[in-house]
């Protein structure tokens, strides 16, 4: 089955009071939980992601706490699985992300790059 995800906003990874987080969820526009889906693969903060042809992708984030630093991977959820999809150049981190043409728009300071599902 194939959920649709089209009017709905993603969250993924974030960082709290022991650092780095898994915790992912999607949240329709008017505020409630319209689904649950699994903890993101990576504890990370500052990733960025959205909603890719109605595919949740998330990319790059840092792990506060695990000693890795920015990461260059961006994940898709596929079957109720975070799989990976895409590899960013280099690491990033504190990242802003537009879903745009079938891929994902990843802007970091003056860097543009584009991740795309497969």
């Amino acid at each position: 089955m194939m959920l649709s995800f089209i009017g709905h906003v993603l969250f993924a990874t974030g960082i709290g009071n022991s650092g780095s987080s898994t915790n992912s969820e999607i949240v329709n526009f008017n505020g409630s939980l319209s689904c649950s889906i699994p903890n993101y693969p990576t504890a990370l903060a500052y990733a960025a992601g959205g909603i890719v042809d109605g595919v949740p992708m998330v990319c790059g984030g840092h792990n506060y706490g695990g000693g890795v630093g920015p990461q260059s991977d961006c994940y898709s959820l596929q079957s109720n699985t975070w799989t990976h999809s895409a590899s960013m150049t280099s690491g990033r981190s504190g990242l802003s992300a537009v879903p745009l043409n079938g891929g994902l728009w990843v802007i970091n300071f003056s860097k543009i790059i584009r991740s795309l599902v497969s």
